[in-house]
């Protein structure tokens, strides 16, 4: 997902529309920091729907088979090209496959699955 369209999917959802200052600049949104878990779910339900109609054919170029080689392989994508990224990760991924075999924590509860 490009940054235009992280941008275009704040908009669409957001309360006061574009005239809002731009909430994905500041970090963590507030005005979900107090909201209830389920009212949560339905708005990245409505995001995800959003992004989909946006973005029908969208494809990840990254090469990954678990959540952490994706999380560290977007990590990589911003200093460089995807292209470049499954190269180096190629080797990295053989060596490190999960979060323990570098040393650091695994999920935290309910995070795992």
């Amino acid at each position: 997902m490009t940054a235009a369209g992280w941008r275009l999917a704040a908009v669409l959802v957001s309360r006061k529309g574009a005239e809002e200052e731009k909430p994905w600049e500041r970090g963590v949104d507030q005005r979900m920091a107090s909201k209830a878990p389920d009212e949560l779910k339905e708005r990245t339900k409505k995001i995800i729907r959003l992004l989909r109609i946006a973005y029908p054919d969208a494809k990840c170029t990254l090469n990954h088979s678990n959540a952490f080689e994706l999380l560290i392989a977007t990590i990589l994508s911003a200093q460089c090209t995807d292209e470049r990224v499954n190269i180096v990760t190629a080797d990295l991924f053989r060596k490190y496959r999960r979060p323990a075999d570098a040393g650091m924590p695994g999920p935290g509860p309910g995070l795992a699955g």
